[in-house]
């Protein structure tokens, strides 16, 4: 048995669960890894399943909004609606209350922060904005460029990728290249305050009980952000009027 003093790094997999997801946990399985996925709601929402395997296999489940919209440029209570879809959405499929999140393209600020806050999700236990060490850039390069970012790890760096999501293995092949040259050099674990053993609390309740919208968010957030945005595009089209 390898020694537990081997140090650690973070990986992650950001905007799942995805077609290829069950091929990133069997290699991850076979070298005792454990991981954070960053999961985005409409992706969860339509791989259950996947999402499932995710947990029971003990890795951490973190929030990276429900649509992968930039979350700076939104409205505060449409920003808001991203992350607290998706916290309800996997509170009510798995059973876990997340307490982690990444801003979808690692953009934020202050009030995002804040938001988030209200929400129960912080990044501060790691990396305060949210971002990463190493960026594979795995959804637009392939297997050489993926395994030289790879190359670059070093003890406890959280390394980002896009497992499951990429239509052809090259990700999934650099990073079983790289675990074989370098797996057993460290132990990988979820990141801090991303715990997978978080038992649910019951989902968040409406979020603003006086706009009559909210009633779709539990059943389907896209119509949602629909009537969002079109409630906004009516009230710029009458100031400007």
């Amino acid at each position: 048995m390898l020694d537990d003093d081997r140090p650690v790094v973070y990986l992650t997999f950001d905007n799942g669960p995805g077609p290829r997801t069950p091929e990133f946990l069997d290699v991850l399985d076979r070298w005792n890894a454990k991981a954070t996925f960053f999961v985005i709601g409409g992706n969860a929402r339509n791989s259950p399943d996947m999402l499932t395997g995710i947990v029971s296999r003990g890795h951490a489940v973190g929030n990276h909004s429900w649509s992968h919209r930039d979350l700076t440029e939104l409205p505060p209570l449409e920003a808001l609606t991203e992350l607290r879809a998706t916290n309800r959405l996997v509170a009510e499929t798995v059973g876990r209350t997340m307490r982690c999140w990444r801003p979808p393209f690692g953009r934020n600020n202050d009030e995002l922060i804040r938001l988030a806050a209200t929400a129960g999700l912080s990044n501060e236990s790691w990396i305060p904005s949210g971002r990463w060490d190493v960026d594979t850039i795995d959804w637009k390069f392939g297997y050489e460029f993926v395994l030289s970012r790879l190359e670059t790890v070093e003890a406890g760096d959280v390394v980002l990728m896009h497992g499951g999501m990429n239509p052809d293995p090259e990700d999934l092949a650099a990073l079983m290249t790289w675990l074989l040259a370098n797996g057993d050099d460290y132990r990988f674990e979820a990141i801090p305050g991303c715990s997978p053993d978080t038992i649910t609390s019951p989902p968040p309740g409406s979020l603003a009980a006086s706009d009559p919208a909210t009633r779709y968010l539990t059943t389907d957030p896209d119509l949602w952000f629909q009537i969002q945005r079109g409630s906004a595009y009516l009230s710029a089209f009458g100031t400007a009027r």
